[in-house]
């Protein structure tokens, strides 16, 4: 491999993780205004969301960074 075609390839995986981050934060924003909505509704049924949730969102991202990164 030359050194073009590895700043190249260096170059698009951090573009690819830049979106990644970016995807990252608005579901995460999203995720902190349900959150906020469901807290005047029911509280306890927003503790079942945001334990179910965070452990479902850690298991996605810890999944999608080592079988499909």
């Amino acid at each position: 491999m030359s050194t073009d075609e590895m700043g190249e390839t260096d170059a698009s995986e951090q573009i690819r993780w830049l979106w990644f981050g970016v995807a990252l934060t608005i579901i995460y924003a999203a995720y902190t205004i349900l959150i906020l909505a469901l807290l005047r509704a029911d509280q306890s049924l927003t503790l079942i969301v945001v334990t179910g949730g965070s452990v479902a969102f850690g298991l996605a991202i810890i999944i999608d960074t080592l079988y499909f990164r």
